[in-house]
């Protein structure tokens, strides 16, 4: 994976931070999974289409499409999920 620099800091001094903390804060592994995630989407977004969320060609109507289709995805994810935890009738 490619960090640009300020990247490399970001999570260098995060790190740090999580060493300090830990005798009197304990990091949340959920939080510390759902960053790592956050961070990996964003380089695949990148380099897949070469811009991120700063982008400012989209109208905030083009904006609300793409979280409705996400949003959308999200339905037909959990449904077939669902399914799976129904008890299958012989």
């Amino acid at each position: 994976m490619n960090y640009t620099v300020e990247e490399y800091i970001e999570d260098t001094l995060f790190e740090a931070q999580q060493r300090l903390c830990k005798s009197w804060a304990p990091v949340d592994s959920n939080v510390e999974e759902v960053r790592q995630m956050l961070r990996e989407r964003m380089h695949r977004g990148l380099n897949k289409y070469g811009v991120n969320t700063d982008r400012t060609d989209l109208s905030t109507e083009e904006w609300i499409q793409h979280a409705i289709e996400e949003a959308l995805d999200l339905a037909v994810y959990l449904t077939r999920l669902k399914k799976e935890l129904k008890p299958r009738s012989i």
